[in-house]
């Protein structure tokens, strides 16, 4: 995943409802990271860097 698609993910993110979250892997994603090394934070205190994420675990969860 390049910075451009994280940070397309993040924009996304911030326009959710309450209810709604990004998940990787089925663990929320707390924070997405841009700089200064680009990736995701999960809510379980992994970090994933953008170039290891797999496009397919990414998945849109409800509460």
């Amino acid at each position: 995943m390049d910075i451009e698609e994280l940070k397309s993910l993040a924009d996304a993110s911030a326009k959710l409802p309450e209810n709604a979250f990004f998940a990787y892997r089925n663990l929320e994603i707390i924070e997405f990271i841009i700089l200064p090394s680009c990736g995701i934070a999960l809510i379980n205190d992994t970090f994933v860097s953008a170039e290891c994420i797999v496009q397919e675990a990414l998945s849109l969860q409800f509460d």
